[in-house]
């Protein structure tokens, strides 16, 4: 399961859409905000997700926010989080970095670079935050 965090029901929906084109065996959870996500792990835990996906820009806690919080459990270090924003300034990616994030990609403007973009975030499912080494 991936978990999604996005404010922006159209980003939501073009995610979506580019998940299921790519993968059948995943499921994609999708939440609006950073607290949200927070009370996701929280209430959920027997189902972790392989993959966290965070919006940077989003009410309540942003992305950075976020992956701190999620990273002082210790039950949640081995989830590799992805920052995926409209914003690529250097600013929030060495602040998404510091905190964890493994990467940030700048959402696409076209559905065919939505698909590519997605098909490369998914290669951090289930990978061990130490390794580069997993495909899908």
């Amino acid at each position: 399961m991936v978990l999604l965090a996005d404010d922006d029901d159209d980003d939501q929906q073009l995610f979506k859409t580019a998940f299921s084109s790519i993968i059948s065996n995943l499921t994609l959870e999708i939440v609006s905000n950073g607290y949200l996500v927070l009370n996701y792990l929280e209430n959920t835990p027997s189902r972790l997700p392989c993959l966290i996906v965070l919006d940077y820009n989003m009410p309540r806690l942003n992305g950075a926010e976020v992956i701190r919080a999620i990273y002082k459990q210790p039950r949640y270090l081995s989830i590799p989080i992805i920052i995926f924003s409209t914003s690529a300034s250097e600013y929030m990616v060495t602040e998404c970095l510091k905190e964890g994030a493994l990467k940030c990609f700048t959402k696409p403007a076209s559905m065919k670079q939505m698909i590519s973009t997605t098909e490369e975030i998914l290669k951090f499912c289930c990978r061990p935050k130490e390794t580069n080494f997993f495909k899908i």
